[in-house]
C-alpha cells in the first residue's frame, strides 16, 4: 500500500514532520510504502489558479511530484501545526494545487500539533472538510500532538508520550484496515 504523508510545516525543525515520520516509520514497518512530502525538502509554487482545471499542464517540477504521488497513493495522511485557529497555509497551498477530487477512492488520515494541548485537535477537525471537498474518505481516529510530547535526542524531536504513540498504533491499523477494505468492496463492485 502507498501512503502519502503530507507535513505542512515548514518550521526547521517541526513538531509535525516529526510526529509524521513517526507514523510514516509505523507503516513501513508493517510492510507498505511511505512517501513523505516535507515542504523544505520539495517546495511547491504557490497556486496559480489558471492551472485549478488543468493541473497535469502545470510547469512546475515540484508540483508534477506531488501530482504523481497523490495519484499512487492508496491513502493520505494530511498534518499540519495550529496556526492562527486553523491548519497552516503552507499545507492550504499544497492542497490548492490539487484537482477537485483528488482524493477520490482513499482513505484520508488526519494529524495535528499545537503548542499546548487545548486545541492540538482544531487543525484535524479544519481538515475533514477539506478532505471530504476532494472526495477522500476520513478515518475516525486522528492523533494531535503537543510539545510536551516530545523530548530531544541528538538534536531531534522524538515523540516521547506513550499515549500518543499508542494512539499512532491505532491510527495507522484504522488507516490500513479502511483503505484495504474500501479497496476490496471497490474491486466487488466492478
Amino acid at each position: 500500500m502507498n501512503i502519502l504523508f503530507f507535513a505542512g510545516s515548514a518550521e526547521v525543525p517541526s513538531y509535525t514532520l516529526s510526529l509524521i515520520n513517526y507514523i510514516a516509520a509505523r507503516t513501513r514497518d508493517l510492510g507498505h510504502q511511505p512517501t513523505v512530502w516535507d515542504p523544505i525538502a520539495i517546495p511547491l509554487p504557490i497556486c496559480d489558479p489558471a492551472y485549478h482545471h488543468r493541473p497535469n499542464l502545470y510547469p512546475h517540477e515540484n508540483a508534477q511530484w506531488l501530482f504523481q504521488n497523490v495519484r499512487q497513493a492508496d491513502a493520505i495522511v494530511l498534518g499540519s501545526p495550529l496556526y492562527h485557529g486553523s491548519y497552516s497555509g503552507v499545507l492550504k497551498n499544497a492542497v490548492d494545487l490539487l484537482w477537485y477530487d483528488a482524493f477520490k477512492d482513499k482513505v484520508v488520515g488526519l494529524v495535528s500539533h499545537a503548542s499546548q494541548a487545548m486545541g492540538a485537535y482544531t487543525p484535524c477537525t479544519d481538515l475533514q472538510t477539506v478532505a471530504r471537498t476532494l472526495y477522500g474518505t476520513c478515518i475516525q481516529t486522528h492523533v494531535a500532538t503537543a510539545k510536551s510530547d516530545y523530548r530531544q535526542v541528538n538534536g531531534e524531536l522524538a515523540l516521547a508520550n506513550d499515549d500518543i504513540r499508542s494512539r499512532v498504533d491505532r491510527f495507522v491499523d484504522e488507516l490500513v484496515f479502511v483503505t484495504l477494505a474500501l479497496a476490496q468492496a471497490r474491486r466487488a463492485t466492478r
